[in-house]
């Protein structure tokens, strides 16, 4: 072959590789790690830092796009420009003027180093409106926090939109409002300073359209430490559902959880502390509620409950020298007060050191040994007992230790004491008053008592009972 000849075969042979080269890139973009400029797949939209006091917004090609000192401009800039990307802001504090607003899905990431410091973004003095404004359209779509420290006098404002939360620290007396919020995801957050009495602010408020009764579904705060200090800690409009996961909440507010009617309040797992000389209460609801497996202590008020139906498994209520003495028959000071409309609640297993009412309109068949759990645990009241103030009760294998009354029954009628055991309880095992009458106390151990069990009315049924 002449050299001619062996040049052009080489030549076409390179032409070929080159054109199986160019076609395998172009099937095959995954395996492009850089394009021209720096880019690639996934890459930061914008990265905002600050030398010198002049605040710069690096795109994904390293150059800064945005610069100035204005850091409200810069970051908003790069918001605006991010395309549903990643706004990353490097460790530093971030000193804002006027609320951030989010209109599409994207990220928002902090920086933190080896020591465990953190990115923050503060609010300037005298500004007192919220840091974030996320109202993302279309609706329903995703923006997560992640890795931040928000001060400031309200945090983050969520509308018809989706919100993810990850190691984000929030410090305000109104952190977040959830307004008809589908999805809301908040996992290892610390929500601290909640709760202001002067202006009625909740720390944390699930709200709903008054037009279409369109409420917040399901947010849900798990593994989350959260600090309410004054008025409520969280609370949760008509028409609004929340789960409270493996948290622990912790304060001084009057309410820790306020709850209206039509929605829902779920809580597994979840530790109540009230401070020393705490005077609130830990729930109060007037929706559904479901309280599991959770300790609720040192507070003047464990659960209220006015109406709606609820399952209270598992759980201890305030048994700790913290609680305040329990003054049988009253209101002021009660474990687990449960009121009008209250219907269709389970109640078993629980620890409950203080007084349980039962009050006028209540609904509550269930109690300790009654088929609800296979292993018959039973409920255990300390320092005080049930107070119950409607017809058709059943508190059925329970245990009272030391207390004033272990029953008291004032006024109504139908009500099933039955395989119940009473110990040094001051006044009465079981006390009934008033216009009682057509109740049925069978079966229970009273001992140590004052008076063993007191009848007022002419047709209550009084057989099987124990009291040596």
């Amino acid at each position: 072959m002449n050299k001619s000849l062996a040049a052009k075969v080489v030549g076409v042979c390179l032409i070929f590789l080159l054109a199986g080269v160019y076609v395998g890139y172009s099937a095959s973009p995954s395996l492009i790690l850089t394009i021209s400029g720096g880019v690639y797949p996934g890459a930061i939209s914008y990265t905002i830092y600050s030398v010198n006091s002049v605040y710069y917004g690096k795109d994904q090609n390293g150059d800064n796009e945005f610069s100035g000192s204005d850091v409200d401009v810069v970051i908003q800039n790069c918001i605006d420009m991010s395309n549903g990307g990643t706004i990353k802001f490097a460790l530093g504090e971030y000193v804002i003027d006027n609320t951030l607003t989010i209109n599409s899905e994207m990220s928002i990431v902090g920086e933190s180093s080896e020591n465990g410091e953190v990115c923050k973004i503060v609010a300037d003095v005298g500004f007192t409106d919220y840091l974030f404004n996320v109202s993302v359209y279309p609706v329903h779509q995703a923006v997560s926090f992640s890795n931040l420290n928000l001060e400031g006098s309200k945090g983050v404002y969520v509308s018809e939109s989706k919100i993810y939360m990850t190691g984000v620290t929030v410090d305000a007396y109104q952190a977040l409002t959830l307004y008809r919020v589908i999805w809301g995801n908040f996992y290892n957050c610390f929500f601290k300073g909640l709760g202001d009495t002067a202006s009625s602010s909740p720390g944390i408020l699930l709200t709903y359209n008054v037009t279409d009764n369109m409420g917040t579904t399901w947010a849900t705060f798990q593994k989350c430490s959260i600090e309410p200090v004054e008025y409520y800690g969280i609370k949760v409009d008509d028409l609004c559902q929340v789960r409270i996961l493996d948290c622990w909440i912790e304060g001084t507010a009057d309410y820790f959880i306020y709850a209206g009617a039509l929605g829902s309040v779920e809580v597994d797992n979840t530790d109540f502390a009230g401070n020393v000389g705490y005077q609130g209460v830990g729930i109060y609801s007037s929706g559904d509620l479901y309280v599991t497996n959770s300790r609720l202590r040192y507070m003047y008020g464990g659960i209220r409950q006015i109406k709606g139906n609820g399952v209270f498994v598992g759980n201890e209520f305030g048994y700790y020298s913290r609680f305040p003495t329990q003054t049988q028959g009253t209101l002021t000071s009660y474990a687990c007060y449960f009121g009008t409309l209250t219907n269709s609640t389970v109640f078993s297993s629980n620890f409950v050191g203080g007084s349980l009412v039962l009050d006028t309109g209540s609904r509550i068949n269930a109690f300790g040994k009654n088929g609800v759990y296979a292993n018959n645990v039973f409920n255990v009241f300390k320092s005080g007992g049930i107070d119950v103030r409607e017809n058709f009760n059943s508190v059925t294998g329970n245990e009272f230790i030391t207390g004033n009354d272990g029953v008291y029954v004032e006024n109504c009628s139908y009500v099933l004491v039955a395989n119940n055991i009473f110990y040094n309880m001051t006044s009465r095992g079981i006390y009934e008053k008033g216009t009682a009458d057509y109740n049925f106390f069978t079966g229970n151990v009273i001992y140590s008592c004052g008076t063993p069990i007191t009848i007022v009315g002419a047709n209550t049924n009084s057989t099987n009972n124990y009291t040596p």
